[in-house]
């Protein structure tokens, strides 16, 4: 039996997987649980007219900030995520901005974008 509720505040984990160029032209793969909270149509209606509003009434959008602020209104959380000497990074706006400012940050975009788009369709995250 399908349920149909107004709202859930279930978290969900899903598998982030960030491909990375290497030479040769192939990608190295590397793979961390992000934590989200699934959006109404509602919110998700909100947060595309905010979004949509943004990029109208400025001509230097900060597309940094403007990816910062749509993810931390759906992504709650990490887990295997950690800085270049192995220590656990936990998740905040400024871990989100060092990982987007990367040099990889392109990719660690695009990843966030799948898992988000993956989860919200109910696409099944691939081994």
């Amino acid at each position: 039996m399908f349920v149909i509720v107004d709202t859930t505040n279930e978290p969900i984990r899903w598998p982030v997987k960030v491909e990375q160029p290497i030479d040769g032209g192939k990608v190295r793969t590397f793979e961390f649980t992000g934590i989200f909270r699934r959006l109404s149509a509602d919110e998700k209606e909100a947060l595309g007219k905010e979004v949509g509003d943004d990029m109208m009434n400025d001509d230097q959008v900060d597309w940094v900030q403007n990816f910062i602020d749509r993810t931390m209104q759906v992504m709650t959380g990490w887990e295997g995520v950690v800085d270049q000497d192995k220590n656990k990074l936990e998740f905040s706006a400024e871990a989100l901005r060092r990982a987007i400012r990367a040099p990889s940050g392109a990719s660690f975009m695009k990843a966030i974008n799948r898992a988000i788009t993956e989860f919200e369709t109910g696409t099944k995250a691939k081994n």
